[in-house]
């Protein structure tokens, strides 16, 4: 994203952090972020992405917009 470090700051702490506190598995304790990602991005798309494939459909998705046109449908769509 090219951000500056207070700008990354405030989104991990806005917008990551949260996801990673509920995207949790407590009885094998373990993350769930992918797949929490992958069926957003399932829901967003409208179609399933590759496993193998989450992090860069990501990336491709939300890697060329402001911070403002990153965050809003992310939280338009979690919160």
């Amino acid at each position: 994203m090219d951000l500056p470090p207070k700008d990354q700051n405030r989104i991990f702490e806005t917008i990551w952090n949260p996801i990673e506190e509920n995207a949790k598995d407590l009885i094998k304790q373990s993350s769930l972020v992918s797949e929490f990602i992958r069926d957003y991005l399932t829901l967003r798309n409208k179609k399933i992405p590759n496993k193998n494939k989450v992090y860069a459909e990501f990336k491709s998705l939300y890697s060329n917009k402001k911070e403002d046109a990153f965050l809003t449908p992310i939280k338009q769509d979690y919160y």
